[in-house]
């Protein structure tokens, strides 16, 4: 089967707070791995949030080399190849994103939807509104947007189940309704929709980017978003410059959106002022970390913490096999995570100890 340089993902969510110990952490074991299993490790998407008792990971046997995600304590996906998961709902299985291999074909499953098999897949579907740039993301509410492999092509599955070429690119749309439609000149310069033209307002020394790559999206109201990806020439090295420009589309108006302080606001359908650098936080939302590795064992943590008062203090680093608390040293390895929750004023860390998959609770007081 053929590989291509996806990351590996470990996705873990932890567990709510039980009650604590005045006299040290409390220890709760999530999982007992088997004997040949480690967690998989490399590039990982991790989600830690304090969530009743639930958790998933992605272990890996290293004699069979056959990958396992768990979900809820449930040995839920197995293979021998490839597996990947983009996202975990842990209330609801069917909810979840993921990919993995079966022989020579790999199979994506969105939300309970299976696509496949292809020779590869790219789900680069980012869940959040507003990337760390300010642009938004347009696939925020459409996850079933994907690249796919076939025959020697990279293709495009678009929102609405149209497939294209990825080196091709897509100019027609049609609004959901199917009332409405639009068509993009090659360069991108001219918009027509329900057969009125509109001229986009991009510089005369802007080129359109080969492969063309954009997002487009045709309400129903006959109004459109779209983002254009664009090069421009360096005269100090010839070079090119990539620029990304939006625009909302309306029946009187082409508006830009000024990327550096606005964003489009896709469930109200109005661009919005921007009141931070920082992108949203959402329920639906992946974070890409980069962990440097060794063997088996992330050898990168290192994390101090503090809680409200500024009385105590949490330390951790990968060289050590405990942690720090207060100078009091607790567990038996380095964290894989580790937070202050402010609500319950309680120090949580994640660890690998032995074949144990383990949550520690530390009460502050």
């Amino acid at each position: 089967m053929r590989k291509y340089i996806l990351p590996i993902l470990f996705a873990l969510l932890c567990t709510a707070l039980q009650p604590l110990r005045a006299d040290g952490p409390v220890r709760n074991v999530l999982l007992t791995m088997g004997y040949n299993e480690v967690l998989n490790f490399g590039e990982y998407t991790s989600n830690l949030k304090l969530n009743g008792g639930k958790y998933a990971c992605i272990v890996r046997d290293t004699v069979l080399d056959k990958k396992t995600f768990i979900w809820n304590g449930i040995r839920a996906i197995e293979s021998d190849d490839w597996l990947q998961i983009d996202y975990v709902d842990l209330q609801d299985f069917e909810k979840c994103i993921y990919s993995y291999g079966v022989g020579d074909g790999v199979y994506l499953i969105v939300e309970g939807e299976e696509y496949g098999p292809y020779g590869g897949v790219e789900y680069n579907n980012p869940t959040y509104k507003v990337w760390w740039s300010n642009t938004v993301n347009p696939t925020f509410r459409h996850h079933n947007y994907f690249m796919f492999y076939v025959m020697g092509n990279w293709f495009v599955h678009d929102y609405d189940g149209q497939t294209y070429k990825r080196d091709v690119g897509r100019f027609e749309f049609t609004s959901p309704s199917k009332n409405h439609t639009a068509r993009l000149s090659a360069d991108r310069r001219l918009l027509t929709i329900d057969g009125v033209n509109y001229v986009m307002p991009i510089p005369a020394d802007m080129d359109t980017e080969d492969p063309p790559r954009h997002y487009f999206y045709l309400f129903d109201n006959g109004e459109c978003y779209c983002e254009f990806w664009y090069i421009k020439v360096n005269g100090l090295n010839n070079d090119y410059d990539y620029f990304s420009r939006a625009y909302y589309v309306t029946k009187n108006e082409v508006r830009e959106i000024d990327l550096k302080s606005e964003y489009f606001d896709w469930e109200t359908l109005r661009i919005t002022t921007r009141l931070s650098k920082e992108y949203k936080g959402e329920p639906f939302r992946k974070e890409w970390v980069y962990k440097e590795a060794s063997k088996e064992w992330i050898i990168s943590f290192e994390k101090t913490l503090h809680d409200k008062s500024g009385r105590h203090m949490f330390s951790a680093h990968w060289n050590y096999d405990y942690v720090l608390i207060d100078g009091k040293r607790y567990g038996s390895s380095y964290p894989l995570e580790a937070f202050y929750d402010e609500r319950t004023d309680t120090f949580v860390w994640i660890a690998v100890e032995g074949r144990q998959l383990v949550l520690y609770y530390y009460k502050c007081y």
